[in-house]
Order: structure tokens, then C-alpha cells, then sequence
């Protein structure tokens, strides 16, 4: 005990010089303290989370004690504050003085803000930026505020910078590309999407560019490119163009589900509705590779896709002695709607597995519209009046 007290009372008198040396009632020194430390950002959050739940004017006088002072660590400590309490300066040329200042963190933040609070500032200061910034992270931000500013500048900085070395300018530039739907970027996207030399981050945006522009001429060669090694890229490629995929996409599409079970996968087989995805995935019933969970997005896949030809195979899994798979395809009958299940589905409501009946009650209330729930001699009453 003794020793735990010693210890308290040490690290107390270790602290009091450090405590004292920050005033009480001056946030700015507190801030300053704090954002001197190797964790500055982090240390000042529950000072900043402080500052927001007092008045604005108290925190725009803060902030503009902080930007007015010479050195950077005052100005970028005051530009963090403006984004950290949402606190948008009340003259707007404060922020665009600070774009000339020779200092990487004060230019970043800068520049957040001006994303962040939608600020206008002359177009030819953030072009230079974007144009001439040796500092990757500034460059980028510049590219993304442009089209805001000034469409035009935007394009030209933003197909210059689809030719830099840095990933972080490609990647903001092949985003304003495709915001602008620059149907002049699409070679150099496709092939910076094509060179597995480029960072993942840029060709993810490089896909989200093609699916903005649009080129109807551009999906077919992206299929040529699904099988890359990086699972992520060829789920994004399926996910942003599964709509106009070709017919032989549906294979790999399959072999997807069966490995890597992204339910992005899933929505994009739903989207395509053609005879040759359907009787893909209807093959996957046989596979012997089939896990429980693949076959669980297969069962929602085909309900979505709502094709009757679908139907003669999930009524044999309707049959199947595994639960989970009859259960399954019950819903996914009833998802639908095809009135040839009707009959088969009402043979089923003696199924002894609880789940299974209640699922096959559920699918035929879903495609007729009747509420026989389990009985089965209504619902066989009901359809010798009703030739389903």
C-alpha cells in the first residue's frame, strides 16, 4: 500500500509542472501544449470535442488567434479545429491566403477545408496547385476541388495527372475524370487498370471513373481482365459493370461465388437476367465443391433473378433430405412466383422437418396470395377450383 502511495504521489509531483504549465482558462495554450505532443491530433480530439459544445463565436475567436500567428504548426493547428468542430471561418480569403504558404500540412489542410465547406476561391490558385504541386497528397486534393471551380481547368489538370507517378494524384485524377465523364481519359484508364504495376487503390478508382463515363465500348474489355489475381478488383469490375456484362461472363461469375462468396458478386448475377446465367448457377446444385454458404447466396441469387427456368431445379432441392437446402428453395419459389411450383410446394406441406413446412406455407401465401397457411387439404380443396 505504502508503495502504491509513494508511486501516486510521484507521479504527481512529475505532472503538476507540466499541468501548470498550461493556464486554465486559455484553450489556445492547452491546444498548443497538446499538438506539440508526437501524437498531436490524437491528444487535442478531447479538447477540440470540448471546444464544440461552446458558443461559435468563442470558437471562431479561437481559431482566429491560431491562423494569425507566423509560424505553421499555429496555422495548421487552427485549420484542424475548423474540420474537427465543423467550423467554417467567417471570411473566406482567411483559408485562400494560406494556399501560398510553403508548407505541405498547412496546404493539405487548406485544402480539406475547402473541400469540406464548399468554399469558392480562385479557380487559377487551386489549378496551380493541382498542376505544379511537388507534394503528391496537396496535388491530389487540388485535382478533386477543381471541378467545383472550373470544369474546364479540371479536365486538363486531371488528364495530366493520369500521366504522374504518384498513386495519390492518379487516383484523384481518374475520380474527376469520371466525375467529368472525360470519354478522352477512357485509353488512359483502361490501361491503368490493365498494368498490374499500378497500386490497387488507383485502379479501384479507375473502375468507379469507367462506370461514370459510361462507354458501352469499354465493359467487354474489362471482362477480358476479370481473372487478375486481386480478388477486390474483380469484385469492383463485376459490381460496377454486371449490367452490361456478355453472356460469358456468367462461368466466371460462378467460380467467384464458389470462392470468395462476396454477395457484390451475387448482386451483379441478379442484375444480368439471361438464359446462360441461369442455367450456370442452376450447375452449381452439382458441384461437389459447393459449400453451405455459397449455396445460400445461390439460393437469393435465382430468387432475385426471377426466372421461371429456374424453377424445375430448385423444385428438386425443394425435395432434397437436406433441410437447409429445401427450406432454401422454398423461398426462393415463392421469390418467383412461378405458378407451376404451386402444386409440388403444397405436397410439401406434410414435409416433418417444421422449418421446411412453415417456409413452403410462406411461398405459397407469396405466389397466390391465399392464407391456407399449413392446411392441406384447403390449399388441395382450393386448387381443384383454381387450376394453378
Amino acid at each position: 500500500m505504502c508503495r502504491l502511495v509513494r508511486a501516486f504521489v510521484l507521479v504527481a509531483l512529475v505532472s503538476a509542472p507540466c499541468l501548470a504549465a498550461v493556464p486554465k482558462d486559455d484553450p489556445a495554450a492547452a491546444l498548443k501544449a497538446c499538438w506539440a505532443r508526437d501524437d498531436g491530433p490524437v491528444a487535442c480530439e478531447p479538447l477540440a470535442r470540448e471546444l464544440t459544445a461552446r458558443p461559435r463565436t468563442d470558437r471562431l475567436r479561437l481559431m482566429g488567434g491560431l491562423i494569425a500567428g507566423d509560424d505553421a504548426a499555429s496555422r495548421t493547428l487552427a485549420l484542424w479545429l475548423a474540420l474537427q468542430t465543423r467550423t467554417a471561418f467567417d471570411d473566406p480569403a482567411v483559408v485562400e491566403r494560406l494556399l501560398s504558404v510553403q508548407d505541405a500540412r498547412v496546404l493539405s489542410l487548406a485544402l480539406d477545408y475547402l473541400l469540406t465547406f464548399k468554399t469558392v476561391v480562385h479557380a487559377s490558385l487551386i489549378n496551380d496547385l493541382a498542376l505544379k504541386s511537388t507534394i503528391p497528397n496537396v496535388r491530389g486534393a487540388a485535382i478533386r476541388l477543381l471541378p467545383d471551380l472550373d470544369p474546364g481547368l479540371a479536365r486538363a489538370a486531371a488528364r495530366e495527372g493520369l500521366q504522374a507517378s504518384s498513386a495519390a494524384v492518379q487516383a484523384a485524377a481518374a475520380g474527376v475524370a469520371g466525375r467529368l465523364k472525360d470519354l478522352e481519359s477512357v485509353d488512359v484508364l483502361v490501361s491503368l487498370l490493365s498494368n498490374p504495376r499500378y497500386p490497387i487503390a488507383v485502379r479501384l478508382e479507375v473502375v468507379d471513373a469507367l462506370r461514370r463515363i459510361g462507354d458501352p465500348s469499354v465493359a467487354p474489355l474489362l471482362h477480358l481482365h476479370l481473372r487478375w489475381p486481386e480478388a477486390v478488383l474483380g469484385h469492383k469490375l463485376v459490381t460496377a459493370f454486371g449490367e452490361t456484362a456478355p453472356a460469358q461472363l456468367a462461368p466466371f461469375l460462378t467460380d467467384e461465388l464458389l470462392g470468395e462468396y462476396n454477395r457484390e458478386v451475387m448482386v451483379a448475377l441478379a442484375r444480368l437476367k439471361n438464359p446462360e446465367t441461369t442455367q450456370a448457377l442452376i450447375g452449381l446444385f452439382e458441384r461437389p465443391d459447393a459449400r453451405a454458404q455459397a449455396l445460400h447466396l445461390l439460393f437469393w441469387t435465382l430468387s432475385e433473378m426471377k426466372d421461371p427456368a429456374a424453377v424445375p431445379s430448385l423444385l428438386v432441392q425443394l425435395r432434397s433430405a437436406d433441410t437447409d437446402r429445401a427450406r432454401r428453395a422454398a423461398e426462393a419459389l415463392g421469390g418467383i412466383g412461378s405458378r407451376t411450383a404451386v402444386r409440388p410446394l403444397v405436397e410439401q406441406l406434410s414435409n416433418p422437418d417444421t422449418g421446411v413446412a412453415d417456409m413452403v406455407a410462406w411461398a405459397l401465401e407469396k405466389i397466390t396470395g391465399q392464407t391456407f397457411e399449413k392446411d392441406r387439404t384447403a390449399w388441395e380443396s382450393w386448387l381443384e377450383q383454381n387450376p394453378y
